[in-house]
């Protein structure tokens, strides 16, 4: 748990296994919030979405969720855990209806992963319209039960997945930025750029924190200085590299 004078109590789940049990994490955020008034929750380790509906969702956000990071990894259909593109895609729409950031993860190559269930991946990861996408390539630990499991994937077909995925998420990410080009957005002015101390670096509201990039300000309209963590409006103009100005 975090604590800030300014913005109270927060606190992040890290592991998504206390979805498994209904209604745990309602009741849990619930008595925090009794307890400490004002409270704040956020997912950003993982959460597994099949656990999930948009009643659920909707409940989480009034006890004070804040952000979600879901993963859409194609899991080992031994667990009873394979894509359900419908539910992941509801839920990811939702978060953007009530303005609350949610992240898309997607590992690649779990113990168990059928070519078929990967192309699937592929197939929502391109037509969805995703803003962003994580990819990551399965990797053995050993305090997780998929260390146990048969059906390994070698390293090469891993891998190359991965990469597959990861242009996909790439050609996905370019084309939701130049979407942007040419409209007003809500920003939030952090601090100045790593790039150039002219510049200032800022989010829309509905990015997640270090993990959607950022906007460069690198002009305003009224004579007054920008405060950071104020709220403006913005014309996005141009886009540097992946970064939106």
């Amino acid at each position: 748990a975090q604590a800030d004078a300014s913005k109270g109590l927060s606190l992040n789940i890290e592991d998504d296994n206390i979805m498994a049990e209904p209604g745990y994490l309602e009741a849990l955020a619930k008595e925090l919030g009794t307890r400490h008034p004002g409270m704040t929750f956020t997912a950003e380790n993982g959460i597994d979405y099949r656990f999930l509906d948009i009643p659920v969702l909707e409940q989480l956000i009034s006890l004070g969720f804040r952000q979600f990071n879901f993963s859409a990894g194609t899991i080992s259909p031994e667990e009873g855990r394979t894509l359900r593109a419908d539910l992941l895609a509801a839920l990811t729409r939702r978060c953007a209806e009530l303005v609350i950031p949610s992240v898309t993860y997607a590992i690649v190559g779990h113990p168990g992963e059928t070519q078929e269930m990967f192309d699937e991946m592929c197939e929502f990861a391109s037509t969805f319209g995703f803003d962003r996408i994580n990819v990551f390539a399965y990797s053995d630990e050993e305090t997780t039960s998929a260390h146990e499991m048969s059906q390994k994937i070698p390293a090469k077909i891993i891998n190359k997945r991965a990469d597959i995925l990861g242009k996909i998420a790439l050609e996905a990410m370019e084309k939701s930025l130049k979407c942007e080009i040419g409209k007003d957005v809500e920003v939030i002015i952090d601090s100045e750029s790593d790039e150039h101390e002219y510049l200032l670096s800022a989010k829309k509201l509905l990015w997640a924190p270090e993990i959607d990039g950022e906007i460069y300000i690198n002009d305003r309209t009224a004579d007054e200085e920008l405060m950071f963590g104020k709220l403006y409006r913005a014309k996005i103009t141009d886009i540097v590299g992946n970064t939106l100005t």
